[in-house]
């Protein structure tokens, strides 16, 4: 357990050097979080149970509201836009590849995404990384590693019939 605790710092750590010598990043910006402040995200690893580590900058009135709004965009990029990685030219697909399936099923991803709803159980801070806001003009910025449950995610838009189950074909 303690190895691989070890290797998942290490990475994260490359990763984060890596990132500040100027790797891409993908900025990802939804319905739910306003034009002027899209979030930023990356990923920067991923762990042996199929999850992804994200590093998600967003802002917000308070902190709590920008890491409600990090964990949101989290998900939601998982689901639909795909994710760039900090430290290789790895591109991970959306989960839901048909973007039109967001407004087909309009009604299912509303309450997902509410206050509240079923998308925090797929994302939580990463253990071991502390938060650390910074105060803007009109609220808080923040960076955090999040993790996202994509293959449960998965499984959840397999088991609602918004994706095939893997292995149905086309």
């Amino acid at each position: 357990m303690n190895n691989k605790i070890s290797h998942l710092i290490v990475l994260v750590l490359l990763a984060v050097a890596v990132s500040s010598c100027g790797a891409a990043r993908k900025t990802v910006s939804s319905t739910t979080a306003p034009a002027s402040a899209p979030a930023s995200i990356t990923q920067m690893g991923t762990a042996t149970d199929g999850s992804y580590i994200v590093s998600v900058t967003q802002s917000g009135a308070s902190v709590a509201a920008a890491l409600q709004k990090a964990k949101k965009e989290a998900v939601r990029a998982v689901l639909f836009d795909g994710l760039t990685s900090s430290v290789s030219t790895t591109i991970q697909k959306p989960i839901v590849a048909d973007r039109a399936a967001e407004i087909q099923y309009g009604e299912y991803f509303a309450k997902f995404f509410n206050e509240g709803g079923a998308y925090l159980n797929f994302v939580a801070e990463t253990p071991g990384r502390t938060v650390v806001p910074v105060k803007t003009g009109s609220g808080y910025k923040i960076t955090i590693f999040l993790t996202v449950k994509k293959d449960a995610l998965r499984k959840e838009m397999e088991n609602n019939g918004i994706i095939k189950k893997l292995g149905q074909g086309l």
